[in-house]
C-alpha cells in the first residue's frame, strides 16, 4: 500500500507541487496585505509537519525498505520507477520557504536572519528542480543508459560503459566505470556523469541488469519490446540481484 501511495504521489507530482506553491504564495500574499503572520504560520507548519511525517512513514514501511526487484517496462525501454520522496521533500521545502517569508525580521535558532535564509531556500530549488518536475529515473534502452537526475540528464551509450560497481555505491546511487567519458552527453548539470541516481529498486538489481546487457549485447534490442503499455516486470534475461556478486 505504501509503495502504491508513493507511486501515486510521483505520478501526480506536478498538480501536488503547483497546489503547494499556490498555497504558499497565497499565505505570503496575505501577509503582505497586512494579515497577522501568527495566524498564517500554522497553515504552513501543518504542511511541513504533514509532509515530514508522510515521508518518515514511507521510509519506515517494510515494502519501501525492501524494494521490489522489477523495472517499469514500456514499448521503448525499461525504467526504474519514480517515487514520491522528492515530491514530499519539495512540498516541505516550499512550506519552509513560506515560513521564513512570513517573518522577515526574525532569526533562525542559529541566529541567521530569515531574509537571507529565504534567499538561500529559494536558491536551493536549483539543486533539484528537474527532479521535482520530471522525477528521478534511470532508463535502459537498446542504445544505452539515460539517467534523469536531480538537475540534469545524463545519456551514456553502451560502448562507453565498462562495468557497474554496486559495492562502491549507495542505496540510491550506482557507480560506473566508463571507457569513453567523452561520448557521454549531459543536459543541465550534474555532480558526476559516472554515477547513476535512481530510486524504487535495489542497486544490486540494477547493477545486475546493466552487467547482463554488457555481457549480452545481442539482447539489448529486446529492451521494452513487446509491451503494449506501461507495466512492471523483470526484463527477460535479467539475472537476480545476487547474481551480480557471482
Amino acid at each position: 500500500m505504501t509503495l502504491r501511495l508513493s507511486a501515486t504521489i510521483a505520478r501526480h507530482r506536478r498538480p501536488i507541487l503547483i497546489t503547494a506553491a499556490l498555497v504558499v504564495t497565497a499565505v505570503v500574499a496575505a501577509r503582505a496585505l497586512g494579515a497577522d503572520p501568527d495566524l498564517l504560520a500554522p497553515w504552513l507548519f501543518l504542511i511541513l509537519l504533514g509532509t515530514g511525517l508522510l515521508h518518515l512513514v514511507t521510509l519506515a514501511a517494510p515494502s519501501v525498505r525492501r524494494r521490489p526487484a522489477a523495472f517499469e517496462v514500456d514499448h521503448e525501454a525499461v525504467h526504474t520507477p519514480r517515487t514520491g520522496t522528492v515530491v514530499l521533500g519539495g512540498v516541505a521545502h516550499l512550506a519552509a520557504l513560506g515560513l521564513t517569508a512570513l517573518f522577515p525580521d526574525e532569526t533562525t535558532p542559529m541566529g541567521v536572519p530569515f531574509t537571507p535564509a529565504t534567499a538561500v531556500l529559494f536558491a536551493g530549488f536549483a539543486l533539484y528542480w528537474r527532479a521535482l518536475w520530471y522525477g528521478v529515473r534511470l532508463t535502459l534502452t537498446p542504445d544505452g543508459l539515460r539517467n534523469e537526475k536531480y538537475a540534469g540528464t545524463v545519456t551514456i551509450p553502451w560502448p562507453a560503459v565498462s562495468a557497474p560497481h554496486p559495492t562502491d555505491s549507495t542505496p540510491l546511487r550506482l557507480r560506473l566505470t566508463l571507457t569513453r567519458p567523452d561520448v557521454v552527453e549531459v543536459t543541465g548539470w550534474t555532480t558526476s556523469r559516472r554515477t547513476l541516481e535512481f530510486d524504487g529498486v535495489p542497486v544490486p538489481f540494477v547493477a545486475a541488469a546493466i552487467q547482463h546487457q554488457l555481457n549480452h549485447p545481442d539482447q539489448r534490442a529486446t529492451l521494452g519490446a513487446g509491451a503494449a503499455g506501461p507495466r512492471t516486470q523483470t526484463p527477460p534475461g535479467t539475472p537476480s540481484p545476487g547474481a551480480a556478486a557471482r
